[in-house]
């Protein structure tokens, strides 16, 4: 079953059907850009992007930690696609913060599993959004974690993820506090990352080093490649 947001007063949670500067219900003062609340399980949740509908690579994010470099402030995300296939997003802190504080806040507020997606990591401006979960899908997604902290490929172990992406909904498109579009460079082949690494079985991870909209991408210099070879980026 899916879920639906719709406007509603922050305040009462009265149902806003059209725009409005005050709560017909209660009075309160509306800004016009207040977060969707989830109201009703039998109605359907606006689709922003699902990997069925488009040809994107997109994203599921199993965990994350920081890219342990003095010169750089990031936070390197593990992901999963549709396939099983795990790959690295590196983001500024900054939108790490932003993203992961929309991702709780839709936790905590709603009967929901909640984690931060990515749409189209193999495009020149991929997406971080909330992505939403059934709770009963919540399941799966922590064993898709365990597989990765032991450097195990999904796919590669026979982990079908395929029911994960079946439900997924990545929201943002009617509220800009959970999407965050960012840059990165694209070479011949949009699905290879800027480097690489290996996981504990064998397995290539893409790593795609990103950046705020409008920034400039600094690369990497030669020692910080050195650095980044010799990580562990296990989450």
């Amino acid at each position: 079953m899916k879920e639906n947001w719709r406007k509603c007063c922050p305040s009462c949670g009265n149902r806003l059907e059209e725009s409005t500067r005050f709560c017909p219900n209660c009075g309160q003062r509306l800004q016009g850009n207040e977060s969707p609340r989830l109201l009703d399980r039998d109605r359907e949740l606006p689709q922003v992007a699902t990997t069925q509908e488009s040809n994107m690579r997109n994203l599921i994010s199993i965990g994350a930690g920081r890219v342990k470099l003095k010169s750089r402030d990031e936070i390197a995300l593990w992901y999963v696609d549709s396939s099983g296939k795990i790959c690295i997003a590196i983001i500024p802190r900054i939108v790490y913060a932003k993203i992961d504080a929309a991702t709780n806040t839709c936790a905590s507020r709603d009967p929901v599993a909640a984690t931060i997606g990515c749409i189209g990591i193999d495009t020149e401006y991929p997406a971080l959004s909330t992505a939403l979960l059934p709770i009963d899908e919540y399941a799966d997604l922590s064993i898709v974690s365990g597989l990765v902290g032991k450097g195990l490929e999904p796919a590669s172990q026979g982990f079908d993820v395929s029911g994960l992406f079946n439900s997924v909904q990545f929201v943002g498109s009617d509220d800009p506090e959970s999407t965050i579009r960012l840059m990165r460079r694209v070479g011949k082949n949009p699905q290879q990352g800027d480097r690489f690494t290996t996981i504990r079985d064998g397995k290539r991870v893409e790593i795609y080093h990103t950046c705020m909209l409008g920034h400039e991408l600094k690369p990497w210099s030669f020692t910080e490649m050195v650095k980044l070879k010799a990580m562990d980026f296990l989450p």
